[in-house]
């Protein structure tokens, strides 16, 4: 006979996730320095404006949740974002007489949207199978 007995999950610690999302951002970060070396430092622009859209979608879905889709999830929308951004923002930047460039502010909306669609997916699938 077997038994049915449910163990509950215990979160994965905070030390842990960090590390495994700088770890996930290295990789990231090689990948991109394979591309090309332009690449690379587009990847390195994105960083900051991606980690801040990236918790500001995880705070506003109210995804407290530690999981292993946001780690890996990560690299790719610095990757997305700081590709769509440095085209987009320097596009903008030799059309306006002021030049301004804003990749920056791209790459922040641009990983803003894409965290808080992720987040919500992963919101409403939690909600499906509780």
């Amino acid at each position: 006979m077997t038994e049915n007995t449910t163990t509950k999950n215990k979160p994965m610690h905070f030390a842990a996730y960090l590390g495994l999302y700088i770890g996930a951002w290295i990789a990231g970060a090689v990948v991109a320095n394979g591309i090309s070396i332009i690449m690379g430092s587009v990847y390195a622009q994105a960083t900051a404006p991606v980690i801040i859209g990236f918790w500001i979608g995880k705070s506003l879905m109210k995804n407290r949740r530690r999981d292993w889709i946001g780690i890996l999830c990560f690299p790719i929308f610095t990757f997305v974002s700081g590709l769509l951004g440095h085209a987009m923002g320097y596009a903008f930047a030799n059309q306006s007489a002021s030049g301004l460039n804003y990749s920056a502010l791209i790459s922040l909306v641009i990983a803003f949207v894409l965290s808080c669609g992720l987040f919500a997916i992963l919101n409403t699938k939690r909600k499906v199978l509780d």
